[in-house]
């Protein structure tokens, strides 16, 4: 009987060596990511990685789908056991922030701030819209000039001295352009008979005076 153990896998010896390139190539190959132990208890790679204290193992661990609930020897939640019996605080909040679940009778150590324990996640706060007012619907009263934007004023009362008949005033007034024609042609008879007078009276003056003997 030979004193040699199990074979170790490609997977247990990237963890071990932590490598995070040789802990890729042996998921990409194939290798079990939830691989038991000795025991029969499956997730041996994380339980691995979360007590040799590689962070980068353990976060491409847990995103590759790794149990970080895994059950072992000592009950539920193996991975965060043996976190906090390495001490290694950083791989703690990894796992509380990854959604593990504290087993029951494990206290957590007092330096840990209690955001780390698991919480739902925070709403990012959406900030408030502003919007814009509606534009002002357009009305005639837009496009006219500042001053006749605004409704005149009622007019005063004023007294009314006279009232004009508009129909009556439409058109010439026939009698009255008579009457000037009338007043023109007395004007021009008067003219002419004034001029008439004039003319011979001149001519009378003018015939004594070329007979007047010396």
């Amino acid at each position: 009987m030979s004193g040699k153990g199990p074979a170790i896998s490609k997977l247990i010896e990237a963890i071990r060596q932590a490598s995070l390139h040789q802990l890729i190539s042996a998921l990409d190959d194939g290798c079990d990511i939830e691989e038991a132990d000795q025991h029969g208890y499956p997730g041996l790679p994380l339980r691995t990685a979360c007590f040799s204290g590689k962070v980068e193992i353990v976060r491409e661990l847990i995103n590759r789908g790794a149990n970080i609930n895994a059950a072992g020897a000592d009950g539920p939640g193996m991975p965060l056991r043996l976190a906090l019996r390495a001490g290694n605080t950083e791989i703690i909040r990894l796992l509380l922030s990854s959604g593990a679940e504290v087993p029951p009778g494990v206290t957590l150590p007092a330096e840990l701030p209690a955001e780390t324990e698991k919480s739902a996640p925070a709403t990012p706060e959406i900030p408030a819209l502003e919007f814009a007012p509606a534009p002002k619907e357009s009305t005639p009263a837009d496009f006219l000039p500042e001053h006749a934007a605004e409704p005149a004023s009622p007019p005063e009362n004023y007294p009314v001295d006279e009232e004009v008949d508009i129909t009556a005033s439409y058109g010439l007034d026939t009698n009255l352009l008579n009457m000037d024609l009338l007043r023109f042609d007395e004007q021009a008879s008067k003219a002419e008979a004034t001029a008439q007078e004039d003319s011979g009276e001149a001519k009378k003056g003018s015939f004594w005076k070329s007979g007047r003997r010396s």
